[in-house]
């Protein structure tokens, strides 16, 4: 069955600069018949208009969500002059349904080719990709970028969305979206998210703000212990050693004390940034942005030296987007390598304090590194739902 599903795959190249990643509505879960064949909640195609206009509600599951989400992106997408130029989804009747209500929303308007069809890809299948990872490859190897405006969209599962973003955008991220919600990546010249077209969810908001807080807090401890820490060091020390033969033991001292303080200021920089998430959504503003990410200038040169992940756009994306990419961003740029830049000052003040022999030294560097190993041993993995 795998096989005959594979062979059914599209094999032309896609000559696209967008890639629109759409994750199936919600089905009905019908419990006699196999999860291919289950349609959309909700698809009422008879009925749903409203003096001859097509009604979404996007507080309603399965095809109306599908349509509201589906003329949002539609905005999004006139706003930046992109069309819609292919449409790939599984062989789940779910997908292909969902594939065609986001169609059925673009079409009006004038914002794909005109007869454009959508086409079923096994490699999109998930019983297939679930167990064989180079699908993903599969789908890449069917996408070229280009800088002409067209983007290919593709209805699909989790995880299977997520590990095509990050094929694309060379990380390891989630991909958080709900059913019927879409994410748009740019592909050329320089891969990056530039939205997500999600619902409003005010769970989500309350457990995002909450991490926020317990974040916050993590890092108003780490800074206030380092600071007791480095008081306490300086209050003990009788000096600093100045002597020819210590030198070696001052630059540790100096390295050691520079690497804890760089620690410090990361941390105070990590808690003003997540004080600024904490703000209601109704006192946010900014500047405007282009969806062409600038690359001139000190600022740029900078994000791009430490490796800074554009954050999504908003408008179209729904705050808790943003939160959510920036609590990332903060937590990998600012508060990671607080941590890294503690530890390197602690065990550099111990050796200058200590003054041991190699051997002691790589046993402490050794317990450190061990420590860290357990961490990515142990640390819980979480999953995927779809």
């Amino acid at each position: 069955m795998r096989e005959s599903l594979c062979r059914c795959g599209i094999h032309q190249k896609m000559f696209v600069q967008y890639i629109i990643l759409v994750r199936h509505g919600s089905r009905q879960k019908a419990y006699n018949r196999p999860r291919r064949t289950h349609n959309l909640e909700n698809a009422d195609y008879k009925r749903g208009t409203v003096h001859g206009h097509q009604s979404a509600d996007p507080g309603k599951p399965g095809r109306p969500a599908s349509l509201s989400l589906a003329g949002w992106l539609a905005e999004a997408l006139a706003l930046h002059n992109i069309e819609v130029w292919h449409v790939l989804h599984s062989h789940q009747e779910h997908a292909k349904e969902t594939a065609e209500a986001y169609l059925q929303a673009l079409r009006p308007q004038g914002l794909c080719w005109y007869n454009l069809r959508c086409q079923a890809d096994g490699c999109l299948n998930p019983e297939i990709s679930w167990h064989d990872l180079k699908t993903v490859s599969k789908v890449k190897g069917k996408i070229a970028a280009t800088i002409n405006g067209r983007a290919l969209m593709i209805c699909g599962h989790q995880p299977q969305l997520t590990w095509i973003a990050n094929a694309f955008l060379g990380r390891s991220d989630p991909l958080p979206l709900r059913q019927s919600e879409a994410a748009c990546l740019k592909i050329a010249p320089r891969p990056q998210l530039i939205w997500a077209i999600a619902g409003y969810h005010k769970e989500t908001m309350s457990e995002l703000r909450a991490k926020v807080q317990s974040k916050m807090n993590v890092a108003m401890f780490f800074a206030g212990f380092i600071s007791l820490l480095l008081g306490v060091l300086f209050t003990k020390a009788d000096g600093w050693p100045v002597g020819t033969q210590d030198r070696i033991w001052a630059l540790f001292h100096y390295f050691g004390t520079a690497s804890a303080l760089l620690s410090v200021g990361l941390c105070v920089g990590a808690i003003f940034a997540y004080d600024r998430l904490m703000m209601p959504t109704l006192f946010w503003g900014g500047k405007p942005r282009n969806i062409d990410e600038d690359t001139h200038g000190l600022i740029a040169t900078l994000r791009q030296l430490i490796g800074f992940t554009p954050i999504v756009r908003r408008p179209p994306s729904q705050a808790h987007w943003v939160i959510h990419s920036n609590m990332v961003q903060i937590w990998d740029k600012l508060f990671k390598p607080a941590v890294v830049s503690f530890f390197i000052g602690l065990s550099c003040i111990l050796i200058a304090v200590m003054k041991p022999p190699i051997l002691p030294a790589l046993v402490l560097a050794g317990v450190l590194l061990l420590s860290f190993g357990v961490y990515r041993i142990l640390r819980p993995e979480l999953g995927f739902d779809d």
